[in-house]
């Protein structure tokens, strides 16, 4: 549970309605406005966790879509440069809001190479060879992709002091990766694509 400061919140013109993922893009501008958060080892209230695949796989969908939301409209905040008044965000918590976004192209980008290996094998086993010669540069080319992918996601997994608001009062983090990261990469596929091609829009509502 996080707690904002009412002032704040003003100060900054309240939540953006268009990104399906308000919380997290909100922190996003409280830290680049300057603002620092707090972590205190204290429960205030519980939160319902999805207990069924459908409701995992809804969760799944909304941080992808809102994860790319952020990105598209945040990412020249999100590059390598000095600090301003702006823009305070600093080279840690750059990283982990961009590396956070662009690792969700992962599953898209591995469903694609998928395609292309089954469409190659097909084409081999039906005697041709032309189509799999003209796939073989993309699919070459993918598997260095999908591992640097990987290592972004393992990095901000395990690195300490990956959280966006690490900090000296901040430095938990969980190292384990989540057991069910790859159990609904289908709908974070789909999530990937239509927030990449969907205009920003208000009142964007939750799947």
């Amino acid at each position: 549970m996080g707690l904002i400061r009412r002032v704040v919140l003003e100060q900054l013109g309240g939540w953006d309605e268009w990104c399906i993922t308000e919380d997290a893009e909100l922190s996003l501008r409280l830290l680049q406005a300057g603002w620092t958060g707090l972590y205190v080892e204290e429960s205030w209230g519980k939160g319902i966790m999805p207990l069924t695949f459908e409701a995992l796989k809804g969760q799944r969908y909304r941080w992808c879509f809102g994860g790319i939301q952020l990105l598209r409209m945040h990412w020249r905040s999100l590059m390598p440069g000095r600090l301003s008044k702006r823009n305070r965000l600093t080279v840690g918590q750059r990283w982990s809001y961009l590396s956070g976004a662009v690792q969700w192209y992962g599953d898209l980008l591995g469903l694609v190479f998928l395609v292309y290996l089954l469409a190659g094998a097909a084409n081999l086993a039906a005697g041709g060879g032309a189509l799999f010669t003209k796939l073989s540069v993309f699919l070459v080319a993918t598997v260095p992709v999908l591992v640097a992918l990987g290592l972004v996601r393992a990095v901000r997994l395990h690195a300490p002091g990956g959280h966006p608001q690490a900090g000296p009062h901040i430095r938990r983090w969980n190292k384990r990766p989540p057991a069910t990261a790859t159990t609904a990469a289908t709908p974070a596929t789909g999530g990937t694509a239509r927030a990449a091609a969907r205009r920003p829009r208000r009142l964007c509502t939750r799947p």
